[in-house]
């Protein structure tokens, strides 16, 4: 009884370290794919039980938004999608709060995300 215990413990642990690996190699070709599109700037939020959420932009010379990805939820099966609500729009005159009202995490991620990092 507690070898099989033991077995199935094994057995979700290799799963997710393989699913977290892909999830890892997905964002990673997602970023690839951004920061041949401009300069990139990576926002997130949340963590413990809520809803992570993770934001990444790219931004030309002109500071305008020129593609963007965002990956949220609490698991490992979470994977890049495009954000299409921020392409075209410049990064000055971005704001977070009309972008996403009622969705505090996602405000922060994108707040970070614009915010110059020296």
């Amino acid at each position: 009884m507690t070898a099989n215990i033991i077995a199935i413990a094994v057995i979700a642990w290799i799963g997710q370290i393989i699913l977290g690996w892909y999830q890892l190699k997905s964002f990673n070709h997602a970023l690839a794919l951004l920061s041949e599109k401009g300069q990139v700037g990576i926002g997130r939020s949340g963590g413990g039980f809520r809803s992570r959420v993770l934001i990444a932009i790219a931004v030309d010379e002109k500071s305008k938004i020129t593609a963007a990805i965002i990956m949220t939820g609490i698991t490992i099966f979470a994977r890049p999608k495009a954000l299409l609500e921020v392409y075209g729009l410049s990064v000055t005159d971005l704001e977070p709060a009309r972008i996403f009202p009622t969705n505090q995490p996602k405000r922060e991620a994108l707040t970070l995300a614009i915010t110059p990092k020296i």
